[in-house]
């Protein structure tokens, strides 16, 4: 078929939709069993509210097993308190673990003996105890017996 000459558009096109030729050109339709819609956006939203008022939208899948319908629409009042009062439980859980985690680190710090109030700029000192006059490395074996570096170079 050519639908180039039988074109209302007056070119050489695909057909519009006036064309009667439009129905098989488009979806394969025969000639005359496509009409023009003349429905309008709000009357079809009009008439998509009415149907679904009457006609429960999820009712394939109660009878249909493995599908699942959910709907969207406001939480009722008892959820509503619910969610609050758990975002409520969920903010004081983390300011009170904030503060706890700040006294715990001042009186740590206290304790160690660190300055609070200056922070990083405090110098961190160390008591290692006296020092030994000699090394004390010492080599201790699986049967037990241990050897000094001077018992070392005795046996050299």
């Amino acid at each position: 078929m050519d639908f180039g000459h039988s074109s209302s558009s007056g070119g050489g096109g695909p057909p519009t939709k006036e064309d009667p030729t439009y129905a098989m050109y488009a979806y394969g339709l025969p000639e005359g069993f496509y009409e023009n819609c003349t429905t309008t956006q709000a009357e079809a939203i009009a008439m998509f509210t009415k149907y679904n008022e009457l006609h429960d939208p999820c009712e394939w899948a109660k009878l249909n097993g493995p599908f699942n319908c959910e709907r969207a629409g406001p939480t009722g009042i008892g959820q509503r308190f619910s969610l609050a009062y758990a975002n409520a439980l969920l903010a004081y859980t983390v300011i009170s673990a904030t503060i706890v985690n700040i006294f715990y680190a001042k009186a740590k710090r206290r304790a160690e003996g660190k300055d609070v109030e200056k922070g990083i700029e405090e110098v961190e000192f160390v008591d290692v105890g006296p020092r030994p006059a000699q090394p004390t490395t010492q080599i201790q074996f699986a049967d037990g017996t241990t050897l000094t570096p001077e018992q070392i170079q005795a046996k050299v």
